[in-house]
């Protein structure tokens, strides 16, 4: 009996410290053993059972009890009965549960995931004064409106895009310049889990619309010059009589062909 309380234990201090910070998602599959609820959590790859008692607010201890299986390791499709706590609020199908890696921000989670600070803040209140390294929080999920005028897949087209290391959901749409939550909505499956490197992710580019060249035609609007050029013939007086006095002269040019035309039918008329 020692000895296996000696494996118990030099098995989860191991899991502890190679444990990759990774998120786990809750399961909402739950069963009733003997009157007892437990969820059923499918083991995705990278997951460790440090992780997965962190995302499920359970000791590893209790986990390796109800599945002592695990004590050979886990393994990739393994189900695993995680006992429900008593006092639990079952609201946590909103959230993804994020483990704090080494020198992350705040706001490079909040990038990560698409969402504001404050909602983090709001939801994981102990954050305010800072993070730890391997603290669970918990990250709400972005929905993607289902709006009844959504885009028909026919006026879509796709380009397929695989995640590189540490690039997360907003850098992905920033660089196709395609909205977040257009993104989660296409690829709800892949994104169940977070952002995961090598996924491949189907990514919604609208076509192009061609833009028509609008040409304006070109209105000449008349200019009205003959008024302009009357007020200033003055009709020849007959018994004018000339006494050696000096005359202002002034010449007037036109500015445009059009003006000269009717400044010389002015002048015809008047002669």
């Amino acid at each position: 009996m020692k000895q296996i309380v000696v494996f118990l234990v030099a098995i989860l201090a191991f899991s502890s410290v190679v444990a990759q910070e990774s998120v786990v998602q809750r399961s909402n599959d739950k069963v009733k053993i003997e009157g007892k609820t437990y969820y059923i959590h499918i083991v995705k790859s990278g997951e460790t059972l440090y992780a997965i008692s962190k995302a499920y607010d359970i000791s590893q201890s209790e986990i390796a009890t109800n599945n002592p299986d695990i004590y050979a390791g886990l393994k990739v499709g393994q189900a695993l009965k995680i006992p429900k706590k008593s006092n639990e609020v079952e609201s946590d199908e909103n959230y993804f549960y994020h483990i704090v890696k080494k020198k992350e921000t705040l706001f490079g989670i909040s990038r990560q995931y698409n969402v504001s600070v404050d909602d983090i803040i709001k939801i994981n209140p102990e954050v305010k004064d800072g993070l730890q390294q391997s603290q669970t929080i918990r990250i709400p999920k972005v929905k993607m409106e289902e709006h009844s005028e959504k885009p028909a897949s026919d006026t879509l087209s796709f380009i397929i895009h695989q995640v590189q290391p540490k690039e997360g959901l907003f850098a992905i749409s920033r660089k196709y310049g395609v909205d977040a939550k257009e993104i989660e909505f296409y690829n709800k499956e892949l994104l169940a889990d977070g952002v995961k490197l090598g996924t491949s992710l189907r990514i919604p580019i609208k076509p192009r619309v061609d833009s028509t060249t609008v040409v304006t035609p070109n209105v000449v609007v008349p200019t009205k010059t003959t008024d302009a050029i009357a007020e200033v013939v003055t009709p020849c007086k007959s018994d004018f009589v000339y006494n050696g006095q000096p005359f202002n002269i002034a010449l007037l040019l036109p500015f445009t062909q059009e003006e000269a035309g009717a400044y010389e039918s002015a002048i015809e008329e008047t002669v």
